[in-house]
């Protein structure tokens, strides 16, 4: 997402509505909107426009791994297109993780 900004793209982030939000991220240069992928219902204002979906999202030690790593994933592909174009690309959650590995 950073370097997707620093070529000088639009980005446009989902955050959760939490007590502290990612103000980061704004700071950064994205527009962040609140939705949360567990709550199908709240993506569309989130998507109307996007043309290409980049995943980070993972669940939080709190949050159940399966509703926020699969039934909000598949929220995500499964939306209807009048919310967002068809091109859309997934990363794996790890790649979003501080992993030696996956960075």
């Amino acid at each position: 997402m950073r370097r997707a900004l620093d070529e000088g793209y639009d980005v446009r982030c989902i955050v959760r509505p939490r007590q502290n939000p990612a103000d980061f991220l704004r700071d950064w240069g994205a527009v962040t909107v609140k939705a949360d992928l567990t709550k199908p219902d709240t993506l569309p204002p989130a998507l109307v426009g996007i043309h290409t979906i980049i995943d980070c999202a993972t669940a939080r030690p709190e949050e159940s791994i399966k509703q926020v790593d699969w039934e909000g994933k598949k929220a995500l592909i499964r939306r209807p297109r009048r919310w967002a174009s068809s091109a859309t690309s997934f990363s794996p959650s790890m790649a979003a993780t501080s992993t030696p590995r996956c960075r």
